[in-house]
């Protein structure tokens, strides 16, 4: 038992030290793609016609420095506490189904799982699990307000309106299954789609055959790797975390970050919640960014897409497309 437990607390330990790490720019990286702009005409301050309506923030380093502007240093480390509970759910989760835990900078693009019922298991997992608490996570990065790190009940109330607390299930279901579905394609690209394409154009890189330990040598691996097929591979990683993945990932921001006060499912009105807990804002003066009205919400993974394109461009939807592309190149061989 001693030999089981004690990896997995060394491999949590080091996790958290790494979310410390990776927080600040998956956060700026959550905001840049939850930031509402909407293509308008209004003037601003000074009689200028502005193309755009809220905060316009060009790139993800901008983002970066509005964050520290706007809410100081502790603004970077918004979402580490729902962050550090989902990684200890799948930490303990991989350990039960004998996966490797993936160790390269590209982990969440990475997936190792010993045969296909533990990969398609991962799979299924990964996508229910990570369907609330990336509304958690986004929410908690994304909201003005200050969250207290050990005030969980008051955090929720924040984060999640009174329909959802005592419904959680519907986070699943709302808007329109989107959600879920955004992530499941995510997950099953990754796992299934691009995994696929790396059997069959490099099958020197079957992770099974590696793990059997019948090729334990990693140097004479890569030497039986084809240049042509390795180009293609490359190709297909970089195609597809642009046209597939970046999208995937910024609807899945949007959708997670609408908050749910719909009662149209048949289950009557929700019970009478409690006052709302006092707020705190943790900009000054301003927000980081806008958000779109909870009044014309997104109706479903479909209805968002298009509503992004209409509303903001297709250029919104590609938003930090790089860093997608270094996480997927990362993992793309591990």
């Amino acid at each position: 038992m001693a030999d089981i437990i004690l990896p997995l607390l060394i491999v949590l330990i080091a996790g958290w030290i790494g979310l410390l790490v990776q927080v600040p720019f998956t956060g700026a990286l959550i905001r840049f793609r939850a930031n509402y702009t909407p293509k308008g005409l209004q003037l601003d301050s000074e009689g200028q016609a502005q193309p755009y309506v809220g905060p316009v923030v060009s790139n993800y380093f901008a983002m970066l420095r509005r964050i520290l502007r706007i809410e100081g240093w502790p603004g970077f480390w918004k979402g580490y506490v729902p962050s550090a509970i989902s990684s200890i759910l799948v930490v303990i989760f991989v350990g039960f189904i004998g996966a490797t835990i993936p160790k390269t900078p590209g982990a969440s693009h990475s997936i190792t799982v010993v045969n296909s019922f533990h990969l398609i298991l991962y799979a299924a997992f990964l996508s229910l699990l990570s369907t609330p608490f990336t509304i958690l996570i986004n929410r908690a990065i994304t909201t003005p307000h200050r969250l207290p790190w050990f005030g969980l009940r008051k955090s929720l109330r924040v984060l999640l309106t009174p329909y959802e607390l005592h419904r959680p299930w519907m986070l699943y279901f709302e808007p329109g299954f989107g959600l879920l579905i955004a992530r499941s394609l995510h997950v099953s690209w990754l796992v299934f789609v691009q995994r696929g394409v790396r059997r069959i154009l490099l099958p020197s890189l079957n992770t099974d055959i590696i793990l059997d330990g019948t090729d334990n040598d990693v140097s004479d691996t890569f030497s039986k790797l084809s240049p042509v097929a390795l180009g293609f591979y490359i190709f297909f990683v970089i195609l597809s975390s642009i046209a597939v993945l970046t999208p995937l990932e910024v609807i899945s921001v949007r959708l997670s970050v609408q908050r749910n006060h719909s009662e149209a499912a048949g289950f009557g009105p929700a019970p009478q919640d409690e006052e709302d807990p006092e707020l705190e804002y943790a900009g000054r003066e301003e927000d980081v960014i806008a958000l779109r009205p909870e009044e014309d919400p997104y109706e479903g993974f479909l209805h968002c897409a298009k509503s992004i394109l209409q509303e903001e461009g297709p250029e919104t939807l590609l938003r930090g497309w790089w860093i997608t592309l270094l996480a997927s190149l990362a993992g793309a061989f591990s």
